[in-house]
């Protein structure tokens, strides 16, 4: 994982890209947080999985400013780390990206700069980027989900069950969120057994198929219930990212 004052080189990279815990000097990209995802956020790991890392970052404001800007994405496969430009990341979880949320909302925060560490805090515990839009991304993940591996079944070729894992574990997470108001990443401990069995294929296909109808359909009978809102609170996000933008372009270029 990347460390402390380190640089990662990207392709895709203008810029050395930092985890230092100020903002983003001229001709920087500097993280803003980094956690792990996947099974090992979720409490469904082996000894051998793989650590996966999801986070954002930002730019300096000559970049930010520039004709080319930021890009939207870096990758470092070295690390299993995937990075959005703050932007990206912001519009995707005002939409209610599954992966983006989960990122965001992961227990497992290993890297966080302390210039916005209470901006982050505050829009988590707001709910900021949490809304009832929730039941079409998750339900539209589990349907695609489900038709790409049925799809697989009729041609008789093979399809992941870890796959099928995930699409219910999702179900069950954002029946949650949409029942309660909050999100929570982790696995309940009386859905672990379950979910593990499912991956490791010893569920009948016809049984995970009809778990999926009831999570589905008791996710679309909560909506209309939901303590979240029907829209994300996009004022609060987008003053946050004016706020951090405008505190970058402040700063001196060589402070």
């Amino acid at each position: 994982m990347l460390g402390h004052g380190e640089q990662v080189a990207a392709t895709t990279a203008t810029a050395p890209l930092r985890s230092v815990d100020g903002l983003p000097r001229s001709g920087e990209l500097g993280i803003l947080f980094v956690s792990v995802v996947g099974s090992r956020a979720y409490g469904l790991h082996t000894d051998t999985s793989d650590v996966d890392y999801r986070g954002c970052f930002v730019a300096g404001s000559d970049i930010q400013f520039g004709l080319d800007g930021p890009p939207a994405q870096l990758v470092h496969d070295g690390d299993q780390l995937c990075l959005w430009e703050i932007e990206k990341l912001i519009r995707l979880a005002l939409a209610a990206n599954p992966t983006v949320l989960e990122a965001f909302y992961s227990p497992q925060l290993v890297w966080q700069n302390s210039a916005i560490k209470a901006d982050f805090e505050r829009l988590r515990g707001a709910g900021t980027f949490l809304s009832r839009r929730v039941a079409d991304t998750f339900l539209g993940y589990s349907d695609a989900q489900f038709k790409k591996m049925q799809r697989s079944r009729e041609r008789g070729t093979r399809f992941k069950w870890q796959h099928a894992m995930h699409m219910i574990r999702l179900l069950q997470s954002g029946l949650r969120l949409i029942e309660t108001g909050r999100f929570d990443v982790v696995v309940r401990a009386a859905e672990r057994g379950d979910l593990l069995a499912i991956r490791a294929g010893e569920v009948a296909w016809e049984s995970v198929d009809q778990l999926r109808r009831v999570l589905s359909q008791k996710f679309r009978d909560a909506v209309n219930t939901s303590p979240l809102p029907l829209e994300p609170d996009r004022a609060a996000a987008e003053s946050f990212l004016i706020d951090l933008r405008q505190r970058i372009a402040q700063r001196p270029f060589h402070d």
